[in-house]
């Protein structure tokens, strides 16, 4: 966003005479979405594979979260054997503990008012993610899995237009129960999730059709611009697709990767390229622009992914052969050659 583009222009602008550390976390669990990139940074950077905190630091994000408190080392022992260490898991911890009533803030501290070893604890982070989206009150539980359809930075129009809440008091309590849950965090431009792992339990805790209906509802409200620009345009496309609009996201995504690959973004033109066809294939579309969208995969293949030309090359041979009719001249030609 601009914030972010004004900041790093600040720290290029500095670095010319001072020296600047920038450090960069990566998400070890998901599919890589910019290699090239990363890759660059690999070559660059000093690698350090973090560890879970010892118990001096759980000890000290205890005292974060709640003070200085008398029962904060075993607070943290307990933390530490449950969560092994991981920041998020033992923020996690400390709010099933509020939630749980186990922890309550009483003439101005908190006071861990039962035994932790009556507090159920969950079988890992997933768990407890998603138990505190079903403690969340039903409003704010129906926004937080409408924006998590859109994810990124949102504004205050476009929560209205997702929810479908006519009566703005009761979004803004939503947006407030979001915010004092932690679930959400302001910014310069509007609200985005404090962390993926957030937004993901959101999404696993909405059903298949609720999800579909988002899916289009994000479509809608996307395509209120006049003219969209392609990573727009490849946005739309994919949330059609998964709202069961599957020919009309597959157009989109067909316009996105075309002309992604015409601007040498090999990188992002295969996936909405790889998705168009699928969806042509299954459904008997026009065989002449199956066989060429598969050209333009195997040309962004061949230069970003040899991987991809291997995947289509072969089948995309064999349609060639045949729509040329080569196939019929093949069988023809000993007849024909003696005449």
């Amino acid at each position: 966003d601009e914030a972010s583009a004004a900041v790093l222009a600040g720290l290029a602008h500095r670095a010319q005479d001072r020296h600047i550390l920038v450090a960069i976390g990566l998400r070890t669990d998901e599919e890589c979405r910019a290699e090239v990139a990363l890759e660059a940074l690999r070559r660059s950077s000093h690698r350090i594979h973090l560890r879970g905190l010892r118990i001096d630091g759980v000890e000290a994000l205890v005292r974060s979260l709640f003070g200085q408190i008398a029962e904060g080392p075993r607070l943290a022992k307990w933390m530490l054997d449950v969560a092994g260490g991981s920041p998020l898991y033992s923020t996690e911890l400390a709010h099933r503990l509020v939630d749980d009533g186990a922890m309550q803030y009483r003439d101005g501290q908190w006071i861990l008012v039962r035994d932790l070893g009556s507090v159920a604890t969950p079988g890992g982070l997933g768990e407890a993610l998603e138990a505190r989206v079903e403690a969340l009150q039903a409003d704010a539980r129906a926004l937080g899995r409408a924006m998590s359809v859109l994810g990124g930075t949102f504004g205050l129009e476009l929560c209205l237009s997702m929810s479908g809440e006519s009566d703005e008091s009761k979004l803004f309590d939503a947006l407030d129960t979001l915010i004092a849950s932690d679930f959400i965090e302001g910014t310069s431009n509007g609200y985005r999730f404090r962390h993926d792992g957030l937004r993901e339990a959101l999404l696993r805790s909405t059903s298949g059709p609720e999800k579909a209906e988002l899916h289009l509802r994000a479509a809608g409200v996307l395509t209120k611009y006049d003219e969209m620009p392609d990573v727009l345009v490849a946005e739309v496309g994919w949330h059609l697709l998964r709202g069961g609009r599957e020919m009309d996201g597959a157009r989109l995504l067909e316009r996105a990767g075309r002309s992604l690959q015409a601007t040498q973004s090999f990188r992002d033109a295969i996936p909405p390229l790889e998705a168009a066809v699928e969806v042509y294939e299954r459904n008997q579309y026009s065989p002449r622009v199956c066989l060429e969208l598969r050209w333009l995969l195997m040309m962004c293949g061949a230069l970003y992914d040899r991987n991809v030309v291997l995947k289509y090359s072969e089948a995309s041979l064999e349609s060639a052969w045949r729509a040329s009719g080569m196939d019929v001249a093949a069988k023809v030609a000993p007849v024909l050659g003696r005449m």
